[in-house]
């Protein structure tokens, strides 16, 4: 359900489920690439009140919040210990090719 484009609340439901329930190495390689998806999504807090947030904070929240939804998440190492002991690679930024152009361009 995760990997399904087309249904952003199923996308959301089974990232907090897989969350939940696999293992953190798993966790950091299945919902990173979340991390771009931007769509909008209807959030109500536990006072009730509604507002608009973006799946990719949903997915940093995943990651960083204690309770999500009422949920109390497991704990999940940082990502720097994963890649100290070799379990994960270096997180490769999007970015960096952006930055890589721009430092061709400036003059000497």
């Amino acid at each position: 359900y995760i990997q399904q484009p087309d249904l952003k609340y199923l996308r959301a439901l089974g990232a907090a489920y897989y969350r939940i329930s696999s293992r953190h190495v798993d966790v950091y390689k299945t919902l990173e690439p979340l991390y771009a998806d931007y769509r909008k999504l209807r959030f109500r807090d536990l006072t009730g009140k509604m507002s608009i947030i973006h799946m990719d904070e949903f997915i940093d929240w995943l990651f960083t919040e204690k309770t999500v939804c009422d949920v109390t998440m497991p704990g999940l190492p940082k990502r720097e210990i994963l890649e100290a002991t070799l379990d994960l690679p270096p997180r490769e930024s999007i970015l960096e090719d952006d930055l890589a152009d721009l430092d061709d361009l400036e003059p000497p």
